[in-house]
């Protein structure tokens, strides 16, 4: 994904005049771009909620480990 950020930033950079055909690609590219930004922003906040979730496994999991020892 993140090279495909890149590859689409280049294709702006490359465009040097304001032509209509060139003004479509800019709106197709950064209409994509913006798609991608947002993807990439659901997939951090699934794999914060993952890394929360896990945390409090290993807490809960090393919580019943002192438990059963302490038996």
């Amino acid at each position: 994904m993140t090279e495909e950020q890149g590859r689409l930033r280049s294709n702006l950079q490359a465009l040097g005049a304001n032509l209509p055909k060139e003004q479509e690609s800019r709106a197709k590219w950064v209409t994509a771009l913006a798609a991608n930004e947002d993807q990439l922003t659901d997939r951090r906040a699934k794999l914060d909620d993952a890394g929360g979730k896990l945390r409090l496994m290993d807490e809960t999991l090393a919580k019943k480990v002192r438990d059963y020892k302490d038996e």
